[in-house]
């Protein structure tokens, strides 16, 4: 966690770091951060990085060895967490996350809080205050991220929109946004990637909110 104070204003900033343990060079990193004026929220955003030879947000330079999987299924289970802000007020969030990739036909999609993620710890948790995430405490909201379908580019890159939904009823609330992320790198086209990596952010109603998420294979 990185803070910034300036006056009246403080920034907040949430990094996390996944690697391989035989390739420390080969990491998916990202996080959140949100600045606060006068105790209100007034701007979100999100951030990703790589090492060399792998891919994340952007890509310079560097030699990657992904190798699109052209055959199989992978699943990959994780975590989201993020920010979010409603006419000033605003919070984190936390989820427990799933991904399913198809490389036969180059899809990939899932969902952040919905039963096939985490039959247990199933919804959205918010921390409305720093009492609240010291104590781990937070609220339970009933609702789930949907992450559509999005495609796979050659560069181990994917990219789709997301709906918010209510998860007792499955009721679809109004909202938009988008998600997108990259696969770690590997050396076989026979080989899954074990790690994915990204961002989303986006609206619902008078609420705002962005995220990081990561997820490893099973």
């Amino acid at each position: 966690v990185l803070s910034k104070q300036e006056g009246a204003t403080t920034t907040v900033a949430f990094a996390y770091t996944i690697w391989e343990d035989t390739d420390i060079t080969n990491y998916l990193a990202g996080g959140y951060w949100a600045k606060v004026e006068d105790d209100e929220v007034t701007e979100l955003g999100t951030f990703g990085d790589a090492g060399t030879g792998s891919v994340f947000g952007y890509r310079d330079d560097q030699a990657s060895s992904w190798e699109r999987p052209t055959t199989g299924t992978a699943t990959y289970h994780g975590e989201a967490e993020g920010a979010y802000v409603d006419e000033g007020d605003g919070g984190i969030w936390w989820s427990p996350l799933l991904l399913t990739a198809d490389f036969a036909t180059s899809s990939i999609s899932g969902c952040i809080g919905c039963r096939a993620a985490d039959p247990q710890l199933r919804g959205i948790y918010t921390y409305t205050t720093l009492e609240d995430l010291k104590s781990d405490q937070p609220t339970r909201e009933d609702l789930y991220v949907e992450l559509r379908s999005g495609s796979v580019s050659n560069d181990g890159s994917f990219e789709g929109t997301l709906g918010l939904f209510e998860l007792s009823s499955g009721t679809e609330l109004t909202s938009s946004g988008r998600w997108g992320g990259f696969f770690s790198e590997n050396d076989s086209t026979s080989a899954h990637p074990s790690q994915v990596a990204g961002t989303l952010g986006g609206t619902a109603e008078d609420t705002g909110f962005v995220g990081i998420f990561q997820g490893r294979s099973r």
